[in-house]
């Protein structure tokens, strides 16, 4: 008989805590996901991140260990950390996968459990049918013995490649000596540290607000739009500060408060970046963005020859 049904959405599977979203239910998903992973390589590596939800560690531990009984081995990051940076540490180490526990910007009742492939990408649609199947094929997943772990699950603390690969593609020490007061709004969410310890330390200041973990999150969705950030608003437009930075509950959507208090939504972020890839630094090349992106891609795409 199967356990309750799994259904993976755009970007994983999300639940409730202690509802659907419980230790049986994400050991379910992770045996599925182990048997995926075995079909993509001989000697399977996987990545196990989380965020400051309620509990997430201990989730993420129990992904490993179900990994573990399939004879995979895992990095498990040592703190909570931004999707992404599971995302490129799936690239820098040449792992198999990526299991990462978060909800995202969701309501902190909720968490989830996010896959990525051995491209850092989201799960495309016949991988999702794939782990649904060997998921939901699945009634109940008994927790390994813990000595199963031995030699298998290292704790990992992916920062300083993840810094290094950014300072590949952006001068950091250019940012560090320019001086600027930089506000990053946490929000709560495993983003904290990440911009600080990148630019800050020089010249520039940087100014985290709402950096502990406070997995109710106090009293917002970590989501980096209004009203959840009106009182980071209402900072920004007092003065003194030049860029306020917000990033959500896994630090993989952002929003920009300008040195007036003005918001600047992600898809106005996304539209920035592309105009200064082109305009400032003379790229060129075709576009990609997902079907809910902004129309001024392809405005700016246009401007510039590109699609």
């Amino acid at each position: 008989m199967a356990g309750q049904p799994i259904k993976f959405g755009t970007d994983g599977w999300r639940g409730i805590t202690a509802d659907d979203f419980t230790f049986d239910n994400v050991r379910r998903v992770a045996q599925g996901t182990a048997q995926y992973m075995k079909t993509r390589s001989n000697d399977p590596l996987a990545i196990v991140g989380y965020d400051c939800r309620f509990a997430s560690e201990d989730f993420a531990h129990a992904v490993s260990e179900i990994f573990a009984s399939n004879g995979i081995k895992s990095l498990v990051f040592d703190r909570p950390s931004p999707t992404q940076v599971a995302s490129w540490t799936v690239i820098d180490r040449k792992a198999t996968g990526a299991a990462v526990i978060t909800a995202s910007h969701n309501p902190y009742q909720f968490n989830g459990y996010k896959y990525k492939t051995e491209t850092g990408s989201a799960v495309p649609s016949e991988v999702i049918a794939e782990l649904e199947r060997n998921i939901n094929a699945l009634d109940h997943v008994a927790p390994p013995d813990h000595n199963v772990s031995h030699g298998l699950v290292s704790s990992y603390d992916p920062r300083q490649p993840y810094y290094a690969q950014i300072a590949r593609m952006v001068d950091l020490d250019a940012i560090k000596d320019a001086g600027l007061r930089i506000v990053h709004e946490c929000m709560y969410g495993s983003g904290y540290g990440y911009i600080s310890e990148m630019v800050g330390g020089g010249r520039t200041l940087v100014t985290e607000l709402h950096n502990q973990r406070n997995p109710l999150f106090g009293g917002i969705n970590p989501e980096p739009i209004p009203p959840n950030i009106d009182s980071t608003i209402s900072f920004m437009k007092v003065g003194g500060q030049d860029l306020c930075i917000c990033t959500d509950g896994d630090a993989d959507r952002v929003g920009i408060i300008d040195e007036t208090g003005r918001f600047i939504n992600q898809l106005q972020v996304f539209a920035m970046l592309m105009l200064y890839l082109f305009e400032t630094r003379g790229q060129r090349g075709p576009v990609v963005k997902t079907v809910n992106m902004t129309a001024m891609v392809d405005k700016l795409g246009a401007e510039f020859g590109e699609r």
